[in-house]
């Protein structure tokens, strides 16, 4: 099944912006299991709305050259705005790999990612502030990878999760060919001119065994690889980013509509 370009449904759906006041954040810690060691103690930066009552959230997942700024607070602001907890992880930092993993991104690659998501998942769920039927977890370039991998289930024999994700965004991810066994609605977003992630990648691919759920891929014409990060052009690594103002409102609408559509809140 190939994935065409998915684009009415969400976009009918009105959001509404809630005028809520953010708690300060708070960096916070938790636990995941590796295969090589008994487990390793991720940090992340917790942001979440004022007001009572049971809250949905959203994982936050970085590129490979770990925690950035400009991606993440600006995300980080919006999600916590529109009602959601926002927990930005930081994958690389407390594996001692401070600079990324840009030129080795199998270094820590999507499915030990996935387990992070899956661990910041859990530890959410266990707030007793958060809905735990109500998590997402949206990603960007190498955490957009992670974020594929964090709404399959890889191993067709492997028992599927008992909890997963309520919704996933993945921003100008690396595709694979295939993704296996869904349990997640998913949204792809990405640059038809990106020269790191591949448009062509994520249109091509195919989804493998059972799953209910659905996939929206938007390919935008003219962007490149963060459209979304308001900075000037630049290249990094021999990889073209220009912000594309059209591109970027045009994502964040569709983000904010499919997470109310799947979470509720914004």
């Amino acid at each position: 099944m190939r994935f065409c370009t998915a684009l009415a449904a969400l976009m009918g759906l009105a959001a509404v912006v809630l005028d809520a006041a953010p708690i300060a954040a708070e960096t916070i810690t938790f636990e995941v299991a590796e295969q090589s060691s008994d487990s390793i103690t991720l940090t992340a930066e917790l942001t979440r709305p004022a007001g009572d009552g049971l809250l949905p959230a959203v994982v936050m997942l970085h590129g490979c050259n770990g925690i950035w700024r400009p991606w993440g607070d600006n995300w980080s602001e919006r999600l916590v705005r529109w009602g959601y907890v926002a927990l930005q992880v930081d994958s690389f930092g407390p594996r001692g790999l401070p600079d990324g993993v840009c030129n080795s991104p199998l270094t820590v690659g999507a499915r030990a990612r996935a387990a992070d998501a899956h661990a910041a998942k859990a530890y959410l769920a266990g707030l007793p502030y958060v809905d735990p039927g109500r998590i997402a977890v949206i990603g960007m370039s190498h955490g957009g990878w992670a974020a594929l991998s964090s709404a399959q289930n890889t191993y067709l024999h492997d028992t599927l999760r008992a909890e997963p994700f309520k919704a996933a965004v993945a921003l100008y991810p690396h595709c694979e060919p295939q993704l296996y066994r869904l349990d997640a609605p998913l949204l792809i977003l990405i640059g038809e001119v990106d020269d790191w992630t591949f448009s062509f990648r994520c249109e091509g691919m195919e989804l493998i065994g059972p799953t209910r759920h659905a996939v929206t891929l938007k390919v935008y014409p003219d962007a490149t690889h963060a459209f979304d990060v308001d900075l000037p052009d630049q290249e990094y690594l021999g990889h073209v980013m220009k912000f594309h103002a059209a591109a970027s409102q045009d994502s964040v609408t569709r983000v904010q509509a499919f997470l109310a559509k799947h979470l509720g809140g914004g």
